[in-house]
């Protein structure tokens, strides 16, 4: 990238740094969401997606972008905020992603400075993009892999009608480099294979191993979700047991259908954070085998009585029971402030081990396809519950649910 280009966006990029140093004393911004009315005045300014230039509609309707990225601290004010369409906003949040591999700042901190050329080429590409056109070239790698995900070419659709060539820059050197730190540590990086960069073209493939092809990049997820309980209560004895259980996962994985990575994998379907060591990890089976085992103590010989399985209600009568499971909680200290869908999820799991069934058989019975991991289709079966559900934000602007102790 020009040394002009770097001085042009310094402000922003020390802002960015300040926050993360904490030199600043700025917490991160709480999230305000847009009224209906506010939606309207923002169509009159922009009538249209300033990135891909649709109208917006129901199915890809107006959305609020904050420039630079809240957990990197950006403001909450109209300076840092502009109006792009839902499917535009939903790449460049994968295109973070896939970047920097996480959305959590103190994981940032950790791998400052080493991680620093990453976020300063994203923070810049996220203003050129929208304002810029002029330096849309400067940061090709990372438009590349905006089109990968919205299938759009930003160098066609700017008003400049600018070409983008496939020529190596600094940037690629950047992160061939950042991916040689992180390798040496435990980062959610899952040693460089998350994020891999073709010498040729400037694609961020999505976690594939093979870059014969640049638009093989597609995440498949597979409908089967592997039993992980029943494993570790059959096979963990301590951490050296990790890579077999690697192999299971990953031949479960490819046998039915998927390609993701462990770490993702687990992050995905367990909520296994990535940033955990393996000696984390470990120390977590252990408990929950103790927990399984403890919940399946044998009952002493003498005493043995034939039990009828657990039989699954039918779906309806299942919707009523999940909701009075939730409501049931409503009053409880834990939940005063209203739940987090990994609480609904929590609630859910619960129902599900009762019937001794799978994720994917339990969201099959209920009539919910499963989505992107076990958090995003509680989500969507939530929404089906009969119950009064309000959407609010917590003090971190993370989103939590309200529900009405009449439902």
């Amino acid at each position: 990238m020009d040394k002009e280009v770097i001085k042009k966006y310094k402000i922003l990029i020390q802002d960015v740094e300040n926050y993360v140093l904490k030199k600043n004393g700025r917490r991160k911004a709480t999230r305000k969401h847009w009224t209906p009315e506010d939606r309207e005045k923002w169509k009159l300014r922009y009538p249209e997606c300033p990135l891909c230039h649709e109208s917006y509609d129901e199915s890809n309707p107006i959305t609020k972008e904050h420039i630079t990225p809240l957990f990197l601290g950006g403001p909450e004010r109209d300076c840092n905020v502009i109006a792009i369409c839902h499917k535009c906003n939903k790449s460049r949040d994968n295109v973070m992603k896939k970047l920097l591999a996480t959305t959590d700042i103190a994981q940032i901190r950790e791998r400052w400075p080493a991680i620093k050329p990453a976020v300063d080429n994203f923070v810049i590409w996220c203003h050129i993009t929208l304002y810029d056109y002029d330096n849309l070239d400067q940061v090709k790698d990372l438009n590349h892999a905006f089109k990968n995900e919205r299938n759009i070419d930003l160098a066609v659709k700017n008003k400049n009608n600018f070409l983008i060539n496939n020529s190596k820059s600094f940037f690629y050197s950047v992160l061939d480099s950042l991916r040689n730190i992180t390798s040496k540590k435990d980062m959610p990086l899952n040693s460089g294979s998350d994020i891999k960069l073709d010498s040729v073209s400037s694609i961020i493939p999505a976690e594939k191993t093979n870059t014969s092809s640049i638009n093989d990049n597609t995440i498949i997820r597979p409908d089967v979700i592997f039993d992980l309980n029943n494993w570790v209560l059959e096979n963990w004895k301590n951490k050296s047991d990790y890579n077999k259980m690697k192999t299971q996962i990953l031949r479960h994985e490819k046998d039915n259908g998927g390609n993701r990575k462990l770490r993702t994998i687990l992050k995905d379907d367990f909520d296994i954070p990535k940033s955990w060591s393996v000696k984390k990890i470990s120390s977590y089976f252990e408990d929950l085998k103790t927990k399984i085992q403890s919940s399946t103590v044998k009952t002493p010989i003498n005493t043995v009585q034939e039990k009828e399985p657990n039989v699954i209600p039918s779906r309806d009568e299942l919707k009523v029971i999940l909701a009075k499971n939730i409501t049931k909680r409503i009053g409880a200290n834990t939940y005063k402030d209203g739940f987090k869908i990994s609480q609904i999820a929590y609630i859910f799991k619960q129902s599900k081990e009762k019937y001794e069934v799978s994720w994917n058989k339990f969201f099959t019975h209920l009539g919910v396809k499963y989505e992107e991991n076990v958090e995003t289709t509680c989500k969507k079966l939530l929404l089906e519950l009969d119950l009064t559900i309000e959407e609010s934000l917590d003090k971190n602007g993370d989103q939590k649910y309200l529900f009405s102790e009449s439902n």
